[in-house]
């Protein structure tokens, strides 16, 4: 039987009913159809991300730590609200349920690996600027020379212009007596030892300050950890006058 499509001659359509102009035009337009929905719905969705988007004014991570919801509001909105500003205008985004171990009897060796593809992945994209962390994962981040030296950020940051010189002088001094140093692995020659057993490890590090005592600041002592916790704050933090801020708002220095 001939094709009906074939059989249109031009004008037809202007002899059809309603449903056979529909008919008409699904048949012949359709893939075009398609085509501009799909168009149209990435424009649509492009535009909704572009004005929906947050552009948080902090990025936290808890790394081997847990909070109570109570605290973790504080550590996110509380903060907002003492600047003052808007928390749905100016949101901390914090990273929770972070794991980095070695102990293979541990309940979150398996959350590892996740663990350390997302720290990276923040810590690249610039979007990571101070980290909670117990002592094991305080090593980890130490060693792999993610930290900033504390000594150093409240120097760069006074002479940046954020804030006065002498208030961050001040503040350096308040703090100074919870400063807690660690080790950063400059170079070593682990994967020769990997290789070969036999072979004795060497390893050319830096020490310095790079995390403050958690537990010597009521807000988290009050919280009820036993453990040492530090709050330490990435080495290519974009946001350090916001990190200035929240080391206040923790230590309650104003």
């Amino acid at each position: 039987m001939p094709s009906i499509k074939k059989n249109r001659k031009p004008g037809v359509f202007k002899t059809l009913s309603l449903p056979g102009r529909l008919r008409y035009i699904w048949d012949y337009y359709k893939l075009q159809m398609a085509a501009s929905a799909i168009v149209l719905y990435i424009v649509l969705f492009a535009a909704w991300r572009h004005f929906t988007a947050e552009d948080p004014f902090l990025y936290a991570g808890l790394v081997n730590v847990a909070v109570s919801g109570q605290l973790e509001e504080k550590l996110t909105d509380g903060f907002i609200r003492s600047l003052p500003l808007n928390p749905s205008e100016n949101p901390v985004r914090l990273y929770k349920a972070l794991y980095l171990t070695d102990n293979t009897d541990s309940q979150f060796y398996q959350y590892t690996y996740a663990s350390q593809m997302k720290i990276l992945a923040a810590i690249d994209d610039e979007q990571l600027d101070v980290v909670f962390l117990d002592k094991e994962a305080f090593d980890a981040f130490a060693q792999n020379g993610y930290l900033y030296d504390l000594d150093t950020f409240f120097h760069e940051t006074a002479l940046s212009g954020a804030s006065s010189a002498q208030t961050e002088d001040t503040l350096c001094d308040l703090l100074s007596s919870s400063f807690v140093s660690n080790m950063e692995i400059l170079e070593d020659n682990a994967k020769e030892v990997a290789l070969d057993p036999s072979a004795s490890y060497q390893a050319s590090t830096r020490e310095y300050a790079m995390g403050l005592r958690l537990l010597d600041f009521p807000m988290l002592r009050d919280a009820g950890f036993t453990d040492e916790l530090f709050l330490c704050i990435l080495a290519n933090t974009p946001r350090k006058e916001a990190v200035i801020e929240y080391v206040r708002y923790l230590t309650d220095i104003r």
